[in-house]
């Protein structure tokens, strides 16, 4: 890979985008995440000793890719590394998910990096330093989207971990060729909102907070659902909440044992994106979501227990 440019080799590229019902074209960061094990969640100013380290790759574009190719989706993944190991390896592990790597290119800046604390009932705190993933620009988007070639058939997903100039870029192509866009608002960003407007929204209950100002859940929705097709409500362990114009649907999880809940939500809209694509309206694919994320919630890692649809469908 050279400077700024995508990576031309790849092997999982399809030669004929937008045919067999469409692709799941996710634009986000990609991280490599080093996950510290802690008896608990450090306070403010408090020291915890670690149980133990570890090292997983990351970075919510990455993971989501990785999550709708494990579901059975074709899938390509608009994003930045750098021109280090860490980029060249993580590269390397989206494309043995069977991620078209094609657009991922790699610029002379740090590949991205998570800190995850994790306490002993599967909780976490993270924070991220973009890197590589901050060089990722509107213009970049554009060309890349357009390189891909989007139909109608496709799901464009975004997260809150890249620009609102890049949601705003990818929310304009969808719409351009009648293709779906997803956002997934984490972290919560009032900026996205404008943008995504027709857009179906993902995120959990402090995000609904943060992005509305409302402390009722269902003024939350209300607010968030006007001139959207849909609104997803995660809600951990109880699983989601689909508010639509038509109404709102409750879709309960099943008891799991939980290891990490690391990227949990990342699996979710994996395979969200990937049911719409397969052709599911909004309430069947999250109920098959929900199943995703509580499924993914069994490994250490964000993408320690992705589940291929086969997995939990049925």
């Amino acid at each position: 890979m050279t400077a700024g440019d995508p990576a031309t080799a790849d092997p999982q590229r399809s030669t004929e985008p937008g045919t067999a019902g469409g692709r799941v074209v996710v634009v986000g960061t990609v991280n490599v995440d080093d996950v510290f094990e802690c008896p608990a969640l450090p306070r403010p100013g408090e020291t915890v000793l670690a149980l133990s380290t570890t090292r997983h790759q990351g970075g919510k574009g990455g993971n989501q890719a990785a999550a709708a190719a494990r579901w059975g989706a074709r899938t390509c993944l608009v994003a930045l590394v750098g021109e280090d190991e860490d980029g060249a390896a993580a590269v390397a592990d989206l494309r043995s998910w069977a991620v078209d790597t094609t657009e991922v290119g790699a610029v002379d800046l740090p590949t991205g990096r998570a800190l995850i604390l994790l306490d002993q009932a599967g909780e976490n705190s993270i924070v991220v330093a973009s890197g590589a993933n901050g060089a990722l620009d509107a213009d970049r988007a554009t060309a890349a989207l357009t390189r891909l070639g989007l139909t109608a058939g496709d799901v464009v997903l975004t997260n809150g971990e890249v620009a609102a100039e890049v949601v705003a870029a990818a929310a304009n192509a969808a719409g351009t060729v009648g293709a779906r866009h997803v956002h997934n608002l984490a972290p919560a960003r009032a900026a996205d909102l404008p943008v995504t407007t027709g857009s179906v929204l993902v995120l959990n209950e402090v995000e609904l907070s943060q992005a509305t100002g409302e402390a009722d859940t269902d003024a939350g929705l209300r607010t968030l659902l006007t001139g959207r097709p849909g609104v997803v409500l995660t809600v951990g362990a109880r699983g989601a909440v689909v508010a639509t114009p038509a109404g709102d649907v409750e879709v309960p999880a099943e008891p799991t044992e939980v290891v990490d809940t690391t990227g949990a939500g990342d699996a979710f809209c994996g395979a969200l994106a990937a049911e719409l694509v397969a052709g599911s309206d909004l309430a069947a694919a999250v109920r098959l979501a929900v199943r995703a994320g509580s499924y993914a919630v069994t490994g250490a890692g964000a993408r320690g227990a992705l589940a291929a649809r086969g997995d939990v469908a049925g």
